[in-house]
């Protein structure tokens, strides 16, 4: 039989509840929404109204007899009234008692037997809280607390092993590093580690704190790039400065381990629109006191918000912005004697390359200097007769290559091997020595090289033969050797090349 509630089962503070919304309530929806039980068609808008229509009478209800003794109330539904506004209860029957009775020792015994075999309790959290960037170190805390009753459980062994990154982990005695490590909890049963990135070589001290001392320029609440632009520029700018050694070494690691596709421009990103993120899944676990069986695990995924594409496009836009190389190309190219306009363009090229400073930097700065050289073919060829242009273009198209191909270093040494050979190449063609000239060339050069490039090169020095040639064109097809020489190994085409130059040296002296 259903059991109902009276006033005088409600508790004074379950009666607080009922009067307070009652009293409060504007209109009979306000009501019929809030009491409304679904299948109970008969409380809705009408009961609502009587309700409202008593408060009004008595002033306000002070007291759930007021209420019960409202017309069509009734004891059902008063208990439905007062249960939907307030955590009472109807009382239950005695069978209904002992069925309460029997479940809650059915929970209590449940409970004790969890107990007796309860596993502890592992959670694993980061000390930072806020964004961190890709190249800090994040600190990761596991805490160890008993299963039953929550206490520290200290000296325990705890192993934390990560998906990305590199992990350290301090004893009293020993550092231990690498993508796992296994330590012990405290005197309050934690331990921590500290995740890093995986640099190769590793970050050293130095380089570390200045990373992290440049990346606290950034800022953190900046939901993009875009909203960052002056930190990234003040970032990019301190990289170049003459005293950031250390820093400049700690960006080129992460560079050579992070993004080298980025570089190379094999992986396309938007570099402004949106914060890239690289993540870390940690793990740790404890196994039980008595046995080497692990019961007791935890998992934590640590995002590292990745600054290299932002970065990148930023310095890349400082490099040009500040280089005008293409605009001083053609002003040195229309310097002095127009015979030697490309040692000099090579040379500002290569003083260029030279004085960028770190990995990333000469990476970049052989962009520019590339881009800029073929820029120059456009602007500063344009007062050559085609023929001549064309095999000028040609040699310096391949210094374009090469610069691209060898990189900085190796490009500045073929500048110096081509300044040397071109200049002495132009003082002995049709003379003897020539041969000597040109032993030098298959001496000093790199061993490889395309050996389709080079029998194109053949067949227009053949060809060449045919006319009277100036000097200053031999030297571009000289240049175009040299250039060309870079790449797979030459000797047969070479040999070939040697004689039919030897042969048009000859020629050219004759005439």
């Amino acid at each position: 039989m259903p059991r109902y509630l009276r006033p005088s089962d409600v508790s004074p503070a379950d009666r607080t509840k009922v009067l307070e919304f009652l009293n409060a309530a504007r209109t009979a929806e306000e009501i019929a929404e809030r009491v409304e039980i679904p299948g109970e068609l008969d409380v809705g808008i009408r009961l609502a109204r009587r309700i409202l229509d008593r408060r009004d009478q008595l002033g306000g209800f002070v007291s759930l007899e007021q209420l019960d003794a409202t017309p069509l109330i009734g004891p059902e539904r008063f208990t439905e009234i007062v249960t939907t506004l307030s955590d009472a209860r109807p009382p239950l029957d005695e069978l209904e008692e002992l069925r309460s009775e029997v479940a809650e020792l059915r929970r209590r015994v449940t409970m004790l037997d969890r107990s007796s075999a309860a596993t502890n309790v592992l959670e694993l959290e980061l000390l930072q809280q806020s964004a961190v960037w890709l190249g800090e170190p994040i600190d990761v805390v596991a805490t160890l607390v008993d299963g039953t009753d929550g206490r520290p459980l200290p000296g325990r062994t705890v192993t934390v092993v990560t998906s990305w990154g590199r992990l350290e982990a301090f004893d009293e005695f020993h550092l231990h590093d690498g993508r796992g490590v296994t330590t012990r909890t405290d005197h309050v049963g934690r331990a921590r580690v500290r995740l890093v990135p995986a640099t190769e070589p590793p970050l050293q001290a130095p380089q570390a704190a200045a990373l992290v001392d440049a990346l606290r320029q950034l800022d953190r609440t900046a939901v993009t790039p875009a909203a960052d632009l002056a930190g990234l520029m003040l970032f990019a700018e301190r990289y170049r400065a003459v005293d950031q050694a250390g820093l400049r070494d700690a960006v080129d690691l992460c560079f050579r381990a992070f993004g080298t596709p980025l570089l190379e421009q094999r992986l396309a990103r938007e570099p402004l629109g949106r914060w890239w993120t690289t993540e870390a899944q940690v793990f740790a676990s404890a196994p039980d006191a008595a046995s080497t069986r692990i019961r007791t695990a935890a998992a934590l995924t640590v995002g590292f918000r990745d600054w290299l594409a932002a970065w990148l496009h930023t310095y890349r836009q400082l490099v040009n912005g500040d280089a005008g190389l293409t605009d001083r190309l053609v002003e040195v190219a229309n310097r002095g004697e127009v015979e030697s306009r490309f040692e000099r363009v090579y040379a500002e090229v290569s003083e260029f390359v030279r004085k960028q400073q770190g990995w990333v930097g000469e990476r970049v700065g052989s962009e520019v200097a590339e881009s800029s050289l073929v820029a120059f073919t456009g602007a500063g060829l344009r007062d050559q007769p085609f023929e001549r242009w064309r095999l000028q273009f040609a040699a310096v198209q391949n210094r374009s290559d090469a610069l691209r191909a060898l990189g900085p270093k190796s490009f500045r040494e073929l500048t110096s091997v081509r300044s040397d050979l071109r200049r002495s190449a132009t003082d002995l063609v049709g003379r003897p020595e020539f041969d000597q000239v040109l032993g030098e060339l298959r001496g000093r050069l790199d061993d490889t090289a395309s050996t389709d490039d080079l029998s194109t090169l053949r067949r227009e020095t053949l060809a060449a033969v045919e006319a009277t040639v100036p000097r200053q064109e031999i030297a571009a097809l000289i240049d175009t050797a040299i250039e060309a020489a870079t790449a797979r190994r030459i000797d047969p085409v070479l040999r070939d090349l040697r004689l039919d130059l030897d042969s048009l040296g000859r020629r050219i002296s004759d005439r």
